[in-house]
């Protein structure tokens, strides 16, 4: 007996792709003009837009969002996060635990490397050591960069540092 009337999950209706193209709000969040959005909109995702900052994360377009797009570099400014569209993201998430908040990078063309991923390690049922020292990385120019290091224990939290370098 169902005594408080709950639909169990497998009770509740399923949507068509269509009905989901139609309801769901999709927005990305990025400074320069990112043709997956055109792509949407024109395979029928109806409220798929681009902003190219936001003001506020209260802005409607915020608040409405069921999935969020956020653009590593060029967004945050506004609102002066010093890690742009990383803090963006982290700051979305937290206000918004519900919503599902994607960050990405679009700028490459050979010229940016976002998302190097240098070195990774896991520990195994078999091996319980931890490597805990990279090899080293070689900058091919001087510049100011920033490396995330990024941490996810077993229960999959994780935690993310943000390391400013210049190499000259």
């Amino acid at each position: 007996m169902n005594w408080f009337n709950i639909k169990k999950k497998h009770d509740l209706p399923e949507k068509s792709i269509d009905e989901i193209k139609n309801i769901c709000k999709i927005l990305f969040i990025d400074d320069k003009k990112f043709p997956v959005v055109d792509i949407l909109q024109t395979s029928g995702w109806k409220n798929a837009k681009r902003i190219k900052d936001v003001r506020s994360l209260d802005d409607l377009e915020v608040t409405e969002a069921n999935i969020i797009f956020v653009d590593v570099q060029g967004v945050g400014r506004t609102l002066k996060f010093k890690d742009e569209g990383l803090g963006l993201t982290k700051t979305s998430k937290e206000k918004y635990p519900n919503k599902k908040v994607i960050v990405y990078s679009s700028e490459d063309e050979g010229k940016n490397d976002t998302f190097h991923n240098q070195w990774q390690n896991y520990r195994t049922k078999k091996n319980r050591s931890l490597e805990l020292i990279t090899d080293p990385y070689q900058y091919s120019k001087n510049g100011d960069f920033r490396v995330m290091v990024k941490v996810i224990d077993i229960f999959g939290n994780d935690t993310t540092h943000i390391i400013e370098l210049q190499v000259r």
